[in-house]
């Protein structure tokens, strides 16, 4: 209600009727439109007054239509709380501006880094790290000489917390994810720089590793992903034995068998990644030709060519799939990048990055598609970072890398300048991890929480 006269017609339509409930339904009518008028102020009421005469109910009902029409008070509905809408881009039509003047919408949040608890030891490049079915994240081995130290961070707390150790240490091991959410952890180096064949698994419920099968030959910087069956794609490394050889690993057995070889040796780099039809793509690597590609089909087993990338995809290689197939793929120093087209099986420069970036990259996908690629600097310069929107084909900056305090060193501060791992956590915001040197550096975490 707006006006007298809409009140008066109200009144005399309900009159007309002749209800025995007349007041009762006037009254409600004039609470309906409570609902739909702009308010100001605001006061508790309820829906029936059970002990008025009907004199009292159209007296009320009149009184309570035209203070509403005047914008005196509103009528809180019941669970609804007084201020904005919980979700910005869901306006309350009850709690509308008063008056003609145009609704204030509220100031756009902006993308935010923030520091947060750092791991305990820098796992560098040549450790793992796993995003955990429940939202934590898993950081294991790695470091020089290879360390069994596995942690954990809880977003909630923004923590880190240490987990069961591994038997062994292990440096550029390959980790996977298994479907029921325990961890898989095989191959890598050991302290004595022997190649490893064995394997353990983690468990999250219990924070405890136990042996699995071994590997049918040694592995040290090769690749590894699980396949969308629950198996695991193990191939490559930094060996004659190991450089073209391919395996799979079955969670049900807990064993290891061989399959199709690859076309060409490869170690380190190459990121594999399973396409939407579930076959999975490697380029480059340490190999004879870095830009050569690859697909590996898990029905029947064997590798075919598919092109090569622009640029060489060497050392510290970043790859995501993005939401329509395609796949982005950021390596080198300075970094550079390309895009395969599954449906194509072709390759295609991706956009320039909008600064000029160092190696150590991470990359992954935001919630609403966009690709967030956190790149690292020189030492003592924090890392950078932008924002690919595969719609518009272009970059944008996030920002800098925020800085933490040193604790080696009091009242200093370090850069993450050298990045190890990017994961998006469950609320859409990304755990960046990072530290100060090379290699054995002060280590860092930040999240990073996208406008």
């Amino acid at each position: 209600m707006t006006d007298s006269r809409r009140l008066d017609r109200a009144l005399d339509a309900y009159l007309a009727d002749g209800v025995n409930e007349l007041a009762d339904r006037v009254l409600e009518a004039a609470l309906m439109e409570i609902d739909h008028t702009d308010q100001r102020r605001h006061l508790l009421a309820s829906r029936r007054f059970r002990t008025m005469t009907m004199q009292m109910r159209l007296a009320g009902a009149a009184l309570v239509a035209v203070l509403a029409a005047a914008g005196l008070f509103y009528i809180l509905k019941p669970n609804q709380s007084v201020g904005p809408p919980a979700t910005p881009s869901q306006p309350s039509s009850t709690l509308a501006t008063l008056g003609s003047s145009p609704p204030v919408s509220p100031e756009a949040p902006q993308a935010a880094w923030t520091v947060v608890g750092a791991p305990t030891v820098d796992h560098n490049n040549n450790g793992n790290v796993i995003g955990l079915a429940d939202g934590r994240v898993l950081a294991v081995g790695g470091s020089n000489p290879p360390s069994k130290i596995a942690e954990i961070y809880d977003p909630a707390t923004g923590t880190w917390q240490a987990t069961g150790s591994m038997s062994v240490g292990r440096s550029y091991a390959v980790a996977a994810r298994l479907s029921d959410g325990r961890v898989l952890v095989a191959g890598g180096a050991s302290v004595s720089g022997a190649t490893l064949t064995t394997a353990e698994i983690w468990d999250p419920a219990t924070g405890a590793w136990t042996s699995t099968g071994k590997l049918n030959v040694g592995r040290g910087q090769a690749f590894g992903t699980t396949l969308k069956d629950g198996r695991v794609l193990v191939g490559g490394g930094g060996n004659e034995a190991s450089s073209r050889s391919v395996e799979i690993y079955d969670p049900a057995s807990g064993s290891w068998s061989k399959t199709g070889s690859l076309l060409v040796g490869r170690a380190s780099a190459q990121i594999p990644t399973v396409l939407s039809d579930g076959r999975v793509l490697v380029v480059g690597g340490f190999t004879a030709d870095p830009r050569e590609a690859e697909l590996f089909d898990p029905v029947t087993g064997t590798w075919t060519a598919t092109g090569r990338a622009d640029t060489p995809k060497g050392d510290e290689t970043t790859a995501v799939a993005l939401p329509d197939g395609r796949v982005l793929f950021f390596s080198g120093s300075p970094a550079s990048g390309d895009i395969y087209d599954a449906a194509a099986g072709t390759w295609t420069p991706a956009p320039a990055l909008a600064a000029t970036h160092g190696d150590y990259l991470a990359s992954t996908v935001l919630s609403d598609g966009r690709v967030l690629l956190v790149a690292g600097g020189q030492a003592g310069e924090a890392a950078a970072a932008e924002i690919f929107d595969p719609v518009a084909s272009a970059w944008s900056s996030a920002g800098s890398t925020a800085s933490a305090s040193d604790p080696g060193s009091p009242g200093g501060t370090v850069s993450a300048s050298f990045i190890r791992a990017a994961v998006r956590l469950p609320d859409g915001s990304v755990l960046v991890i990072g530290a100060s040197a090379a290699a054995g550096g002060v280590p860092l975490a930040e999240v990073y929480r996208p406008s």
